[in-house]
């Protein structure tokens, strides 16, 4: 009976020490790591404004589209029955009107 209430009592030691005074010295511990921080550059432009809300550009097709590839300034569009589009993009803000390329069957992905 003597024995398990000695092993009672360590395991409430060992606790009180794994909840409380192990997490409190790893704080103090923490307090007094210096971390160095580096001089605020005064030049840096920061912009506090937030975003302004963006317009979504489009040049509808004569199709379907299924999916895009986007190389350079071109997208190319699988746009079914009516082929491959290509559309210049180099403008964002205006993208081009789209040149067809006829495909066997209709476009529907690219691998």
């Amino acid at each position: 009976m003597q024995k398990s209430k000695k092993i009672n009592i360590l395991l409430i030691i060992i606790l009180i020490s794994m909840f409380i005074v192990t997490p409190n010295l790893l704080i103090s511990i923490q307090r007094e790591i210096g971390i160095p921080i580096d001089e605020k550059n005064f030049n840096e432009i920061i912009n506090t404004r937030p975003p302004q809300e963006s317009s979504v550009y489009y040049e509808p097709t004569t199709g379907a589209a299924y999916d895009v590839y986007v190389s350079g300034d071109y997208a190319y569009v699988a746009d079914d029955g009516s082929g491959l589009a290509v559309i210049d993009i180099s403008d964002p803000t205006d993208p081009g009107t789209p040149i067809y390329e006829d495909t066997i069957g209709g476009a529907h992905a690219f691998s």
